[in-house]
């Protein structure tokens, strides 16, 4: 298996790891999916560490992320809020779940002096433009196409 995925790694004798962090994120984001609430409960105790982000976009990904996206806005940040706004086009999260996002935003955006209302225009603009870059597909190395 080393030899032909080049997923791990030996990194000294009969020690192994991936060879690139974000296949342990991902499998870690699997693994609390299957815990069910359990691993709920943990993705929402790590909505604040940078650390976890991926682990948490990997699981709402993988599980229903309606939940996750509750939490933030029962306790919203301006990192957490980046992660509901980049899920709020999906169709799976429901049109009462995109309100309360776009709501939260508002308020959230409104009275907090550190984070004033520019950067809830610029959260809006970067999830936006995000969404488009992922719908692009290449041509080439040059000329990319925008999907219908």
């Amino acid at each position: 298996m080393l030899e032909i995925t080049g997923l791990l790694q030996e990194r000294e004798l009969d020690t192994y790891e991936f060879s690139h962090l974000t296949f342990q994120e991902y499998f870690a984001a699997l693994y609390l999916k299957d815990l069910g609430n359990e691993g709920q409960a943990k993705v929402i105790e790590r909505l604040g560490d940078k650390t976890w982000e991926e682990v948490i976009y990997f699981y709402m990904s993988l599980a229903d992320a309606n939940p996750i996206i509750t939490a933030i806005l029962n306790n919203p940040n301006y990192n957490t809020l980046y992660i509901a706004n980049q899920y709020k086009s999906w169709s799976l999260v429901t049109a009462s779940i995109r309100e309360k996002i776009n709501d939260c935003n508002k308020s959230y955006y409104a009275s907090h002096e550190d984070h004033p209302l520019i950067f809830y225009d610029q959260i809006l603009a970067l999830t936006t433009l995000e969404k488009h870059f992922n719908n692009l597909t290449a041509i080439d190395e040059k000329r990319l196409f925008l999907n219908p």
